[in-house]
């Protein structure tokens, strides 16, 4: 047999690597590789809406996925729930190689496993709107939501604005986050973004290598990575 057809079959046999989208996707054997980083369009570097649909379909067609692997510096709050609940759903584990900001921390949190390669960063900051985009949404949006005047979009986004927070803070504490942390991570620090140390990422939870609370032993066995046997 020649080296050219042992070639050919080596490829056709070998598994294939997934690209989809805008090339945020990748499927590598059992595990999603979510970047909004690398070679991106600039236009399309962050979480999208469009991207929760294009995840669903990825998690439906590879059923053997286990694990996400993210590298993001956020964008969509919304988006960011959606992916994470599909997470939660197809019970699967969170991986960061790179980055992790922003909406990129709540789909992280829907890992059941959530680990952090050496070297990797996660990143918290609160959410913001400026205001040219303010005055934006009340001019494409005055009149489907009956806004007169920008003072009573205002009282629209005095109360939105709570419940955003509500809904963050109630997630953090959902997936085991320690709830002072919690409250820490949304703390106003203007443009800058808090990456805490691995430790302090452990001791909140937010880094969990183990399944269940039930896989620990007692608190403080909670607090840490689950110890080797």
């Amino acid at each position: 047999m020649s080296r050219m057809l042992l070639l050919f079959i080596f490829i056709l046999s070998t598994p294939a690597f997934s690209q989809t989208g805008q090339g945020k996707f990748n499927v590598v054997d059992d595990v999603i590789f979510y970047d909004t980083e690398t070679n991106i369009d600039s236009d399309h570097d962050l979480v999208e809406v469009e991207d929760v649909d294009e995840f669903r379909d990825l998690l439906m067609k590879h059923p053997n996925i286990k694990q996400v692997t993210l590298n993001s510096g956020g964008g969509g709050y919304y988006a960011g729930f959606d992916m994470a609940d599909l997470i939660i759903d197809f019970d699967l584990k969170t991986h960061v190689q790179g980055e992790c900001i922003s909406s990129c921390v709540l789909i992280f949190l829907g890992g059941s496993v959530r680990t952090m390669e050496k070297g990797s960063r996660i990143g918290f900051h609160n959410n913001s709107w400026s205001a040219n985009s303010i005055k934006d949404y009340y001019e494409r949006k005055n009149q489907s939501k009956g806004w007169d005047t920008p003072f009573e979009m205002a009282s629209w986004l005095y109360q939105d604005t709570q419940e955003e927070v509500f809904n963050e803070l109630e997630f953090f504490i959902e997936r085991g986050v320690d709830p002072k942390f919690a409250i820490q991570s949304i703390r106003d620090r203007g443009d800058e973004i808090w990456y805490p140390r691995r430790r302090e990422l452990m001791r909140a939870r937010v880094l969990r290598e183990f399944d269940k609370l039930g896989d620990c032993d007692g608190v403080l066995d909670c607090l840490l990575p689950a110890r080797k046997h």
